[in-house]
């Protein structure tokens, strides 16, 4: 008989929701659901289609770049070797013709000397060449 009266109340609880609930509420609630999980294999599908090509374009620039990086070694590589070369020939040079080697690096050295002096100051270079050509034009006058 306890269960009767317990069967009862529940009966008349669950009957008494079931009657709350709109049917058309329930529709709506339904079709809004469908429409967002719609979007969202939509959304993920469109997702996926990045990442594809965003793993495509990973996998050629990778390629592109591994092939930059060999051709940056491989140019190191020769200038290493271009420079021992160099360096070589300037040995054997000096051993050969002391005192022409003397000469010619003192040379270079002033060239590369003035060439500092120019890019230190430029006006000062460009303002005595100007008083010169001044000079020579009020001679002529």
């Amino acid at each position: 008989m306890a269960q009767s009266k317990d069967s009862a109340p529940k009966n008349d609880l669950s009957s008494s929701l079931t009657q709350l609930v709109n049917e058309d509420d329930m529709a709506a609630i339904l079709k809004s659901q469908k429409a967002m999980l719609a979007r969202l294999e939509k959304t993920n599908h469109m997702i996926l289609n990045c990442n594809n090509i965003s793993e495509q374009q990973l996998e050629m620039m990778l390629s592109r770049y591994r092939r930059h990086t060999q051709l940056l070694k491989d140019m190191k590589k020769d200038l290493q070797s271009v420079h021992s070369r160099i360096r070589r020939l300037k040995r054997i040079l000096e051993l050969k013709n002391p005192d022409s080697w003397t000469i010619i690096e003192e040379e270079a050295n002033k060239k590369s000397v003035l060439n500092e002096i120019k890019k230190e100051t430029p006006d000062l270079i460009n303002f005595t060449d100007t008083s010169i050509n001044e000079t020579d034009t009020v001679a002529n006058t």
